[in-house]
């Protein structure tokens, strides 16, 4: 979660105008907002400018496109919630934009950026199974 200062006045007045008021009242009290109501804000130039300048990203970084029903609620949440290592996978297709986000954020926290073939995906979920399931098809 990331943490609002409130003595910064520039970053509360556009916060307060970027976001919905149920959002405005939960960061002010919780200090804290949920993952799509970050990305529904950062979709602000303004406000991801004034927040990558402040956690150390390049200014022109620009966020790829975060699905409500895959990133938001599904895959990127249950990752933030119940995260199991320390790493970043990206599908070899993914769009610059992607590529060019998620390296800056790896670069940023020290960590590697891995991408995989998609076409692979499923011979490697054979493998997988075949070796938790030695045995069975």
């Amino acid at each position: 979660m990331y943490c609002v200062d409130s003595k910064h006045p520039e970053m509360m007045t556009l916060l307060k105008e970027a976001l919905s008021k149920a959002d405005h009242d939960k960061l002010m009290s919780s200090k804290s907002l949920s993952v799509s109501s970050i990305n529904r804000m950062l979709q602000q130039l303004e406000i991801r400018e004034m927040m990558w300048e402040r956690i150390g990203l390049p200014k022109d970084l620009e966020i790829p496109n975060l699905t409500d029903d895959y990133h938001l609620y599904g895959n990127l949440s249950e990752v933030v919630h119940g995260p199991q290592g320390s790493f970043v996978y990206l599908s070899n297709d993914a769009s610059e934009v992607e590529t060019r986000f998620w390296q800056a954020v790896c670069d940023k926290f020290g960590k590697t950026l891995d991408m995989f073939d998609r076409k692979k995906v499923a011979s490697g979920k054979k493998v997988l199974n075949a070796k938790r399931h030695p045995g069975k098809k």
